[in-house]
């Protein structure tokens, strides 16, 4: 299964763009169609299936453009600063809270 290249999803019940973070698992997909899913009415969907999954060429028959992968790129790169800071500013609060333990304690 690893090595799927092409995948049908044409006519399921798909309503988020979000579902295909599950196909990650596919390391080899390079042709996806979603066509007549719900997701696929939302106005950003084939950008945010090439954030979700990047070794896409294409979706629903159609070839990303370079704009594409370029707004995907981004939006990948935002996501994963933003995550990171995320982590950081959990960790602070730890910290915090691991301090404010050891002060209660003395």
């Amino acid at each position: 299964m690893k090595s799927l290249q092409y995948l049908n999803l044409r006519g399921n019940t798909i309503a988020q763009v979000q579902e295909l973070e599950k196909l990650q698992v596919l390391p080899m997909l390079r042709a996806l169609v979603l066509l007549e899913n719900p997701c696929s009415d939302e106005s950003e969907y084939r950008v945010e299936a090439l954030v979700l999954l990047p070794s896409l060429e294409r979706l629903d028959k159609d070839f990303f453009e370079e704009e594409e992968r370029n707004e995907a790129a981004d939006i990948r790169q935002r996501r994963k600063e933003e995550e990171l800071e995320l982590q950081k500013e959990r960790e602070r609060e730890k910290e915090l809270e691991e301090a404010e333990d050891t002060a209660q304690e003395d």
